[in-house]
């Protein structure tokens, strides 16, 4: 069956229900398996009114299943607005899939070369985003929706920037959704980071890169 990236990718964009998690690593069951995920240096299971806000938003989405829920902790401990959250999540449409990660990877398809992906993905990233705004005669345009950006050999990225509102309030936020496939299963690592720029763009797709590595790496 065809992948479809925007059906997997609305399926992803929504706020989660609140996951417990241990210090470093979090075990979760996933179709009868077990699968380690690991929790990145920064992030905590949301508290308080953090976690009424997710388990409400994630009532609203019926495209996929959420496994875990991460906010920065240091809003957390100090009562902030949330800059960045990371969420594991597993699209329902392919529940009933199993792939191996290089099937996935493969069946998402190519990546556009285009002057923001290829800045996006050089290690070099200021000299990398400097070189293509001069070459362009203007900083880089970060789309309002979410195309292919990235490929590794432990996921397939897609990200953009989107509109979030939460009553009254609205920000945009820089996405970044690392589609991944762990003991057949397909998972996708979400990460959120406030901003609208190429910089937030690049940091949110720096963290779904090293979500996915971890998880590859904890589940060989």
């Amino acid at each position: 069956m065809k992948l479809e990236l925007a059906a997997m990718a609305a399926a992803l964009l929504a706020w989660p229900q609140a996951a417990s998690a241990a210090d470093g690593i979090t075990a979760i069951r996933v179709g009868g398996d077990e699968i380690r995920a690991p929790v990145p240096a920064g992030y905590c299971p949301p508290e308080g009114r953090y976690a009424n806000i997710a388990q409400i938003t994630d009532a609203m989405d019926s495209q996929s299943i959420t496994y875990l829920a991460l906010v920065d902790c240091d809003a957390l401990a100090e009562g902030r607005n949330l800059r960045r959250y990371l969420f594991l999540r597993a699209p329902k449409v392919m529940a009933d899939q199993r792939l191996t990660r290089a099937e996935l990877i493969e069946r998402m398809g190519p990546i556009p070369e285009t002057p923001l992906n290829l800045a996006l993905n050089n290690p070099a990233w200021e000299q990398a985003k400097a070189e293509a705004e001069r070459s362009a005669g203007r900083k880089l345009q970060v789309g309002a929706d979410m195309r292919p950006v990235a490929r590794d050999a432990n996921g397939y990225y897609v990200a953009g920037v989107i509109k979030l509102s939460a009553g009254a309030e609205a920000r945009w936020t820089a996405v970044a959704v690392g589609a991944t496939a762990v003991k057949g299963h397909v998972l996708a690592v979400t990460s959120y980071i406030a901003g609208s720029d190429a910089d937030a763009l690049r940091e949110t797709l720096d963290v779904a890169k090293a979500s996915a590595k971890a998880l590859a790496e904890a589940n060989p």
